[in-house]
Order: C-alpha cells, then sequence, then structure tokens
C-alpha cells in the first residue's frame, strides 16, 4: 500500500533541497494543507534560488490539497492553550495537525521536522500519526540501510523530540 503523507511546507522544502522530492511524489500520496501550499515558494540550490510550484502540481493531479476547518483548528488552538503551546505554530503547522486531528483522510501521516509541531502532536498523543523525513525515505526505498541523512530529519531526532514533548504538563488556571 502506498504511503499517506502530509508533509509540513519545511519538509517539502528540505526534500527539494536534498533532491527526493521527485521520488517521494512517485512513491507515496502526497497530500497538502492548503495554507502550506502557500508557504511553499522556493528553495536553494548552489546559491540559486529555484521556484516550487505546489498549486501546479495541485492542477496535474500529483499532489492533493486539503483543508483543515477553521472552526476546528479554533477548537485546537483552544486545546493547547492548557500547554500553553497556543502560540508555537506558524499557519502550515496549524492547519496541518488539524488535518490529522479531524481525520480528515485516514491513516495520513503528518511528516514533519519542526520541533514546536512535534511537540504539540506529542502532548496530543499524536505519535502514531507523525513521521520523520527519514523513516519515509526508507520507507519508499529511496534512503539504504547504511546511508545517512541530515540530522534534523533523522529519526533519533524525531523520537528524542517526541519524548520531551510527552513530559509538557498542562498549564494551571
Amino acid at each position: 500500500m502506498q504511503s499517506l503523507l502530509l508533509p509540513d511546507a519545511d519538509v517539502i522544502i528540505g526534500l527539494h533541497e536534498l533532491g527526493y522530492w521527485d521520488q517521494v511524489v512517485k512513491l507515496a500520496k502526497i497530500h497538502v494543507a492548503s495554507s502550506v501550499i502557500g508557504e511553499v515558494k522556493h528553495y536553494w540550490k548552489l546559491e540559486k534560488q529555484i521556484p516550487i510550484d505546489l498549486s501546479k502540481m495541485v492542477a496535474d493531479g500529483k499532489i492533493i490539497k486539503l483543508e483543515g476547518p477553521p472552526e476546528k483548528q479554533s477548537e485546537l488552538l483552544q486545546q493547547l492553550r492548557k500547554y500553553n503551546l497556543h502560540t508555537c505554530l506558524n499557519a502550515g503547522e496549524l492547519e496541518s495537525i488539524t488535518i490529522i486531528y479531524c481525520e480528515v483522510v485516514p491513516e495520513l501521516k503528518f511528516c514533519v521536522r519542526e520541533r514546536p509541531a512535534m511537540k504539540v502532536m506529542a502532548c496530543l498523543d499524536m505519535r502514531e500519526q507523525a513521521v520523520s523525513v527519514e523513516q519515509v525515505l526508507r520507507d519508499c526505498g529511496i534512503l539504504k540501510r547504511k546511508e545517512n541523512i541530515p540530522g534534523i530529519y533523522s529519526q533519533i531526532r524525531f523520537e528524542r523530540i517526541f519524548l520531551e514533548g510527552t513530559f509538557i504538563q498542562v498549564e494551571s488556571d
């Protein structure tokens, strides 16, 4: 079965920089939050800015655009207040986590590298709905067993941050 992925903006840009984006798109079913489409504009390669056009990929049917219901995003922000995490997410992360939280597409996994988003998912007990870039590349057969990936995308870092997030305490009123 093809992996159902919802990558964050930083992951999409990183996969472009690493040269893996086209392979991942071919090997996994990519969904993208509407606000992430607006966030991803370009990446850098050899000091040259290379444009990224996710809207065209949506129009061509290569990726699927999803929207997180605004009222559910508001509910999620309210829930995050008790962990004092309501201000740590950007629009794309909030919408993506809302999409996962509401199970807009069952079995969809949020591919994320940013610490605040991972901690939010840990606090919401959503570890099983998240996946590291390294794991995606290994699952797709792109990254071979002994190959390494930059630390920010590694499974070890991913697991460590999720563990940190499980220890965040609920704020008292």
